[in-house]
């Protein structure tokens, strides 16, 4: 988790593209969503929605959707910025009030 999130929290403003394995990356969401905040993860900012990272991720949750590819949910149940557009779904402006 901290490899992938510190990772574009470096590439991503030097304009630099990574791709991850979904399934590992749609690991680390979920243990982010079910960490609290205390500990450095994202519980509570996610709690309520439904996380569905593609392609082909599993989803996390359930609630209103917030789908995206599984780096950008993962950064942003981290608490991180994406990119405009990167993130869809009627949870999403649930998920950015949370901020």
């Amino acid at each position: 988790m901290e490899a992938y999130v510190h990772g574009e929290d470096i590439r991503r403003p030097l304009g630099i593209h990574r791709t991850y394995p979904v399934e590992h990356v749609t690991t680390a969401v979920a243990y982010m969503a079910r960490t609290g905040a205390g500990l450095g993860g994202g519980r509570e900012r996610v709690r309520g929605l439904r996380l569905c990272p593609d392609p082909g991720g599993r989803h996390i949750g359930d609630g209103p959707e917030v789908r995206g590819p599984a780096i950008a949910l993962l950064l942003a149940v981290s608490g991180r910025p994406t990119a405009p557009g990167e993130l869809t779904g009627d949870g999403v402006q649930i998920l950015a009030a949370r901020d």
